[in-house]
């Protein structure tokens, strides 16, 4: 379509017609603008209430796609804690406990490898709901796991989640970002992985306490 072409004016007055500038950026800037005006949604009628109502949108996606971010930190920091308890209620091996902390991070190098596809082929808004659907998985595998195959099995799972997870959720929230918010909001993910591994190590002790044969399995 001609309305999504870039036209250029040269400084003899001849008209250039061609390909954007930018790949994102339907038309030219106007003189003297910036890349956030053009993209900001909340320019094109210059309301202070559209301002906030699109900053606290662009917001609530984060949180709720940086619970991603959360779980990975969670899931790769419980296991200092409850490795002690699981290695008592299983008898495990020294082998055996280094599977249980090592299979999680090999599933999610190995799931991270499809990540990429994943994200083409369904979105990246499915390809988080797959992730928090695997994560919902393995914490069911864990919780009632009864022998040393069941707990693979839900580590594995955790894993696979953890891969999706971290490779599509830093992409999401930067695509739903205005650029002057993108790079704050991107470092939102990343603080909440280091906020899941310190409340995995406050909730590993709490449960060590209350409840030391089974309290791992929350």
């Amino acid at each position: 379509s001609s309305l999504f072409r870039a036209n250029t004016e040269s400084s003899d007055g001849k008209r250039q017609t061609g390909a954007p500038s930018h790949p994102y950026r339907p038309f030219p800037l106007k003189e003297g603008g910036s890349d956030d005006e053009h993209f900001s949604p909340d320019t094109t009628d210059g309301s202070d209430s559209r301002t906030k109502r699109v900053r606290r949108k662009m917001t609530f996606l984060t949180c709720m796609a940086g619970t991603g971010g959360f779980l990975f930190g969670y899931d790769t920091g419980i296991v200092s804690g409850a490795l002690l308890p699981i290695g008592r209620r299983f008898d495990l091996s020294k082998d055996q406990k280094e599977w249980v902390v090592s299979c999680t991070i090999l599933a999610a190098f190995l799931s991270s490898l499809f990540g990429g596809s994943l994200n083409n082929y369904f979105g990246r808004r499915k390809a988080i709901l797959i992730a928090s659907f695997t994560f919902t998985l393995g914490a069911l595998l864990l919780g009632f796991a009864q022998n040393y195959g069941a707990l693979i099995a839900g580590r594995v799972v955790l894993g696979i989640g953890i891969g999706i997870a971290s490779l599509t959720t830093p992409i999401y929230i930067a695509e739903v970002s205005k650029p002057s918010m993108r790079g704050m909001l991107v470092t939102v993910n990343g603080l909440l992985v280091c906020a899941g591994q310190f409340i995995a190590g406050i909730v590993a002790g709490i449960f060590e306490m209350v409840d030391p044969d089974n309290g791992w399995r929350a």
